[in-house]
């Protein structure tokens, strides 16, 4: 059974950082920014630039991250990253993977981490304006029991938030001291979440939602070509949903909410816990009832190519499976920048087929 709203403990999100390290590059224009991030302290004033009463808090930004790995304890004792915006509608793009001068793009999430240290919070981002998240590694957070959320969190904290989009990103070896192991999202009436091409694998949570929360409380939500791996609940696991928590609030008609093409494997306790409707999804157990007009959904074996590589061997049931129709739209790529389908079929999970020869490299 769902669980009820738990706006438990809410934190202050606040500008946290005073100083800059490493070089922070602002290009700028009539209606917007653009910032090239290098450091952990750089990628902190970037977020605090564009956050209320900084320098750019009425214009549209956008953050470019240099490849390497962005330690919270880079930016002060118990900090983590954080963005807010509570005053007008503009948009914050947030994008991993560029080489140093902010040049040229690589769409892999492994190249850019954000990591923890096993010790703190990773990522907050509070807005009433879009926001996008892509080509990030969020890794090795960690939250108290006494913190109702997970360690990346968007949009828990007001009831009118504007479109977040939360693509090719990894979410791995967090830990949550409550709920919620990997993340949180809140989607409030005002607000849409399109949640694509994500692999979220090995987090933990004490009493419930292993992988993590998305919380609908009114708008809508696109669940599509996911992968969730090796989570879990420690505290009552066959009766606590060691995956996904997808609450719906609101029960549409036609509904609002969707998941489609995912794969859940290995989660202790259940996959899921949802009513949305679910299409072509692989999964083996949902603790609610989903919703009477989903199709296609089953349990197998996804094969992946080995304990801690989550592509699909060439024996896997789920290539070719997904529906090329998900509501939200298919994504042109997957979560490494490969063509998201193959010969008129697209795979389950964040992986397309690795049959053929890929090549990474920058594009301009």
């Amino acid at each position: 059974m769902q669980s009820t709203p738990r706006r438990l403990g809410l934190r202050h999100l606040s500008n946290r950082i005073g100083f800059v390290a490493g070089i922070l590059t602002v290009v700028s224009s009539a209606h917007a920014h653009t910032y090239c991030a290098d450091s952990a302290a750089s990628l902190q004033a970037a977020l605090t630039a564009a956050s209320d009463n900084g320098p750019n808090d009425n214009e549209d930004n956008t953050i470019q991250i240099v490849t390497g790995t962005y330690n919270t304890a880079d930016i002060g004792s118990s900090v983590f990253f954080s963005y807010s915006n509570q005053t007008t509608a503009r948009k914050l793009d947030i994008n991993g993977g560029y080489n140093n001068g902010c040049s040229a793009i690589i769409k892999n999430p492994e190249l850019t981490i954000l990591d923890g240290g096993g010790t703190t919070h990773l990522f907050e981002s509070e807005s009433i304006g879009d926001v996008s998240v892509r080509y990030l590694t969020f890794q090795n957070g960690r939250t108290a029991n006494t913190d109702s959320y997970g360690p990346v969190e968007i949009n828990t904290m007001s009831t009118s938030n504007g479109p977040v989009i939360f693509d090719q990103n990894i979410v791995r070896n967090n830990r949550a001291g409550f709920c919620d192991g990997g993340f949180t999202i809140f989607v409030s009436p005002t607000s849409t979440l399109q949640f694509e091409n994500n692999l979220i694998v090995g987090n933990a949570a004490i009493s419930c939602d292993g992988a993590g929360l998305i919380y609908d409380e009114g708008g809508a939500a696109n669940i599509i070509n996911n992968t969730f791996a090796q989570n879990s609940v420690a505290y009552m696991p066959t009766s606590a949903t060691g995956g996904l928590e997808f609450y719906v609030s609101i029960a549409a008609s036609p509904p609002l909410d969707t998941m489609s093409n995912n794969i859940f494997w290995a989660n202790s306790g259940y996959d899921l816990e949802t009513t949305a409707v679910l299409v072509n999804n692989e999964f083996s157990s949902n603790q609610d009832m989903m919703d009477p007009t989903s199709t296609g959904n089953f349990t197998a074996d996804p094969q992946f190519s080995s304990s801690s590589d989550f592509h699909l061997l060439p024996t896997s049931p789920l290539l070719g499976q997904g529906t090329l129709t998900p509501t939200g739209g298919l994504p042109t790529i997957d979560i490494e920048g490969h063509p998201r389908s193959y010969n008129g079929h697209v795979d389950m999970g964040a992986y397309e087929r690795g049959d053929e020869i890929f090549k990474d490299g920058y594009e301009g």
